[in-house]
């Protein structure tokens, strides 16, 4: 495979190292706004505060809305982001 070839930087750069995907799944897995369902999704329906993890199921200040994407395709992308900013 051509990520032997690159460098580290490059290959996370590229997408291709698959060992932040695994971190990012895990912390997801364990945030209480994560669904299980379509092989995991952030819960729009939930809000969160990044600061403590406490959940509300309606705006609050301090609270972040989930943002409803399909997670396995976040995890892969070196350059998307966690909209609570857990990674």
């Amino acid at each position: 495979m051509i990520e032997k070839f690159l460098d580290e930087d490059v290959s996370k750069k590229l997408g291709l190292n698959q060992d932040y995907a695994k971190i990012r799944q895990k912390i997801c897995e364990r945030c209480p706004i994560y669904s299980s369902s379509h092989g995991g999704l952030c819960n729009s329906n939930l809000w969160i505060n990044p600061e403590n993890d406490d959940i509300s199921f309606e705006e609050r200040d301090g609270f972040i809305q989930g943002c409803g994407c399909i997670l396995r395709f976040k995890w892969n992308n070196s350059t998307a982001k966690c909209i609570a900013g857990k990674w």
